[in-house]
C-alpha cells in the first residue's frame, strides 16, 4: 500500500470519527437543552419538533414529560380496558358513564346510541350538543351520549362492545372525526390507551390493561427516542417532502386496522340485529380539503354497504347560502360551535325522523 494511499485512509477514519463524536456530542447538548434545569430552552420542548402528533407515541410520551400534563386529569377516570371514560369511575357506575347517559338509558323510550369523541358533543353549550338536541326535538326517542373526548375508532369501538346490550335494540350511530383514525394505531395518546393489532386477520385487543396509576405510569413510560437530532432532522425534512410525510404517517397500517373494526362493528350489528349508520365530522381543516382519511372512510364504508351521514356538505351549503366564513361554524378548539351543532343538529334530526324516529 503505498505513502498516498495510507494518509488518504487515516485522513477518511479520522473524518468519520470527527464526524461521529460531532453527532454524539450534538446528540448530548440537545438532551441537555431539553432536560438539564438551568439548560432547558423552552422553545426546543416541543413534541413536535422530534416526533409526529398523528402517527407516533413519542409524540405523546415527550408532551407527557415535558409538560407533566396528562389526559383525563383525575385518575378515578381512568379505565383499564377502555383508557380513559367520559366521567368518575364510581361504585354503580364501573363504565364511569355520564350521568345524562345513565338516564338515558332507564328510559322507556326508544334508543339511539351516539359513539363517537369529542365533535359528538362540540364545543357547544349543553343544549346545542348533539344528543341533547336530538333527545329534545323527538317525543318517543332517547339519543345516548357514548362519546369520549380523545378516543380513536378502536376506543369508540371498545365503548360499542361493553355498552350495546345495555338497550334493546338501539340504533347505532357512530361518529368519526378523520383524526380518530389517525388514533387507532396509537397505544398512548392523551393517556395509555388500548389499541388493536391483526393477527390471522382477526382483531387482537393489546395495550390492556390499561394502568390506573398516572404517576407509575409517567415514571415507567419515559420517551420511546433513541435520537431526538436524528427525530429532529426527520420532522423537518417531513414538512418539506410529500412522499416522507406519506411514509411516516403510516398511512397503509391505519387503513388496515381501521378497515377491520369496520368490518367487525358491521358484523357485530348484523349479528344483534342492530341497524348501524356512521356520522363523518370534519375539523376546519379537513372541511375544506380532500384528505386521505376522506377518501378511505368514504370508500370503505360504501364497499361495507354502511349507510353515512356525511356533514361537509351541509356546512358548506350553510356557509355558502349565509355568505360566512366556515369559522363561524366553529369555537376555539375548532370544535362545531352552537351555530355549527344547530346547523348539523337539525339536518341530522331530518334525517332520523325520515328513518322513522319520532
Amino acid at each position: 500500500m503505498t505513502w498516498k494511499r495510507k494518509n488518504l485512509l487515516r485522513k477518511t477514519g479520522l473524518a468519520l470519527v470527527s464526524l461521529v463524536l460531532s453527532i454524539l456530542s450534538a446528540e448530548c447538548l440537545l438532551r441537555a437543552f431539553l432536560y438539564v434545569d438551568f439548560l432547558k430552552i423552552p422553545a426546543w420542548r416541543n413534541p413536535a419538533l422530534y416526533a409526529g402528533y398523528s402517527d407516533d407515541d413519542a409524540y405523546w410520551e415527550l408532551h407527557h414529560h415535558f409538560d407533566g400534563e396528562w389526559y383525563p386529569n383525575s385518575s378515578d377516570m381512568i379505565h383499564p380496558v377502555l383508557g380513559w371514560s367520559q366521567d368518575r369511575i364510581r361504585a354503580g357506575n364501573p363504565l364511569g358513564l355520564f350521568d345524562d347517559t345513565v338516564s338515558r338509558l332507564s328510559s322507556e323510550k326508544r334508543k339511539i346510541l351516539f359513539y363517537g369523541d369529542s365533535y359528538v358533543k362540540g364545543g357547544a353549550e349543553s343544549d346545542f350538543q348533539l344528543p341533547v338536541f336530538l333527545t329534545n326535538q323527538m317525543k318517543n326517542t332517547a339519543v345516548v351520549d357514548f362519546s369520549v373526548g380523545g378516543y380513536g375508532l378502536d376506543q369508540s369501538y371498545l365503548m360499542f362492545t361493553l355498552t350495546h346490550e345495555k338497550a334493546r335494540k338501539p340504533y347505532i350511530l357512530m361518529g368519526i372525526l378523520f383524526d380518530d383514525l389517525d388514533r387507532s394505531i396509537l397505544s398512548v395518546r392523551t393517556y395509555q390507551k388500548p389499541y388493536y393489532v391483526l393477527e390471522n386477520n382477526l382483531l387482537k385487543l393489546s395495550g390492556v390493561p390499561v394502568d390506573t396509576d398516572p404517576v407509575h405510569y409517567l415514571r415507567t413510560h419515559p420517551p420511546k427516542i433513541r435520537s431526538y437530532l436524528a427525530g429532529y432532522a426527520s420532522q423537518t425534512l417531513r414538512r418539506k417532502s410529500k412522499s416522507l410525510d406519506s411514509y411516516l404517517s403510516r398511512i397503509p397500517e391505519k387503513q388496515q386496522i381501521n378497515s377491520a373494526i369496520l368490518a367487525q362493528l358491521k358484523r357485530d350489528c348484523l349479528e344483534k340485529q342492530y341497524p348501524l349508520e356512521v356520522v363523518i365530522f370534519y375539523d376546519l381543516t379537513s372541511l375544506q380539503v380532500s384528505t386521505w382519511q376522506e377518501r378511505f372512510l368514504k370508500e370503505k364504508l360504501e364497499e361495507l354497504q354502511i349507510p353515512y351521514f356525511d356533514t361537509k356538505p351541509i356546512l358548506l351549503a350553510y356557509a355558502n347560502a349565509h355568505n360566512i366564513p366556515l369559522l363561524q361554524l366553529y369555537d376555539a378548539t375548532w370544535h362545531h360551535n352552537n351555530l355549527g351543532n344547530s346547523v348539523l343538529g337539525q339536518k341530522l334530526l331530518e334525517h332520523l325522523k325520515n328513518r322513522g324516529f319520532e
